[in-house]
């Protein structure tokens, strides 16, 4: 196992996946190895949290920085802020994000009409107030899996994101995380 005494302050950073990609798993490996504030974008009170790391699930590079400016206050283009992708097996996410939907939503729906047909908005658990400036228009859940997959793709191809799997994170612990600790350029606190 991984374990230093000396933390050093994590760069901020933004983890962006798509629902259901174990974003909430890696914000408590981050809590608690890097003793560093690891929070939802969407939760109350984000801008004065003191948080250095956020997850978001949005769907693409325009609607994180929208997303940003509207819940930290905080110009993406500005500010040098890090972010880390994280993906997940496909398949995983769909029954996961499909199962998770329907019991939060309480609502009975089958699995083709959730993924062609349902407001990705709707079942994701962000913007809820529908304060967006950017993707208006419903999105099913297929259609913003599609266009988060291509244009984070877009994005970490160009250098502009570091990517992380969750299957990695997860079988492979040890290495994987030193690499996510190196790119946020901290210092592990605890075991892993």
């Amino acid at each position: 196992m991984l374990s230093k005494s000396a933390t050093k302050k994590m760069t901020r950073s933004i983890t962006v996946s798509y629902p259901r990609s174990g974003s909430n798993f890696l914000q408590n490996v981050l809590r608690k190895t890097c003793k560093q504030g690891a929070l939802s974008i969407y939760s109350e009170n984000v801008a004065s949290s003191g948080a250095v790391n956020f997850k978001s699930h949005a769907p693409n590079p325009v609607y994180l920085r929208d997303e940003v400016q509207r819940l930290l206050g905080t110009d993406l283009d500005q500010e040098r802020v890090k972010i880390c992708w994280l993906v997940r097996d496909p398949r995983d996410v769909m029954v996961s994000f499909y199962e998770y939907s329907r019991s939060r939503l309480k609502m009975e729906i089958d699995q083709e009409t959730f993924c062609t047909n349902f407001d990705w908005f709707l079942a994701a658990p962000i913007d809820r107030s529908c304060m967006r400036k950017v993707l208006q228009a419903p999105i099913s859940a297929m259609g913003a899996y599609k266009m988060h997959i291509n244009t984070w793709m877009h994005e970490w191809r160009q250098g502009g994101v570091q990517q992380f799997r969750y299957e990695e994170l997860v079988s492979n612990p040890e290495s994987t995380f030193s690499r996510l600790f190196k790119f946020l350029d901290t210092d592990q606190d605890g075991e892993l």
